[in-house]
């Protein structure tokens, strides 16, 4: 933080989204665009403590949930031997056997993300929310119209309407289910499946609601990619680099006897 403040001191800019630049830049620079090293802080700026605790909101905060999204994918594995096959193999195919200092994010993580490994974690978190409930409130000055069937229904100003995340992911209404291969007579849409995502949909019917001015580039298969949208996680590219760049080794047949 001190350095971003010499740099703004010197009138240096970064390019890009650097957010501690633009954070320490909010408090210090002023309208004019000059220093405020006499001054001191803007008006209702931040102070240092602010600067940081909003740092490591954006940055650090949410290393937890990454954890604990892995600590389920190994739960899961451990129960589908079939499934850690599979992965390793696409671990094998994408990385190879080069250094983890090589790896970027375009050359490794976006192909995981399009493989066994991708589908493991969006699997996980289907089953298994990191988040589990996700509130949304209608804005003060006017209602929202939304469609359900081909019917239009208008939610009154500053309601407040709580997405329950376990409960979007296991709805047959949004979620094409297939014939249980671990409960007789039910469909798979509680079990741990993430072949699933590579599955053509079937007609699949998540487009029968909708929200007025909405559009359909926003949709991706899957709950909560959808419920974030636009207001997308600051760290969701650094969470997905450390669980999909963590280091998984298949074990041997004597291992697994062990």
């Amino acid at each position: 933080m001190d350095e971003k403040i010499r740099e703004i001191g010197r009138g240096e800019r970064v390019d890009g989204m650097d957010l501690m630049d633009r954070l320490v830049r909010s408090s210090y620079w002023s309208e004019l665009g000059s220093y405020q090293q006499n001054k001191g802080l803007n008006k209702g700026g931040l102070s240092r403590d602010d600067i940081r605790g909003n740092a490591f909101v954006m940055l650090d905060a949410g290393h937890e949930t990454s954890a604990g999204v892995i600590h389920f994918i190994l739960l899961e594995l451990a129960y589908n031997p079939e499934s850690q096959r599979r992965l390793q193999r696409d671990v094998d195919e994408i990385c190879g056997d080069r250094d983890p200092s090589s790896w970027d994010y375009e050359s490794v993580i976006s192909p995981r993300m399009a493989s066994m490994l991708g589908a493991c974690m969006s699997e996980t978190l289907r089953v298994t929310p990191a988040i589990v409930e996700i509130p949304k409130k209608v804005p003060s000055k006017q209602g929202e119209v939304i469609t359900i069937d081909s019917k239009n229904y208008l939610v009154p100003s500053k309601t407040v309407i709580s997405l329950v995340a376990v409960s979007v992911h296991r709805n047959s209404r949004y979620w094409p289910g297939r014939p249980s291969l671990i409960h007789d007579g039910k469909d798979d849409i509680n079990d741990w499946v993430p072949e699933r995502w590579y599955r053509k949909s079937r007609g699949s019917t998540a487009r029968a609601t909708e929200s007025k001015g909405a559009s359909s580039e926003d949709e991706e298969f899957g709950g909560y990619e959808v419920l974030i949208q636009a207001h997308n996680c600051l760290r969701q590219k650094k969470a997905r680099s450390f669980i999909l760049a963590m280091d998984r080794d298949h074990a041997s047949a004597d291992g697994l006897l062990r």
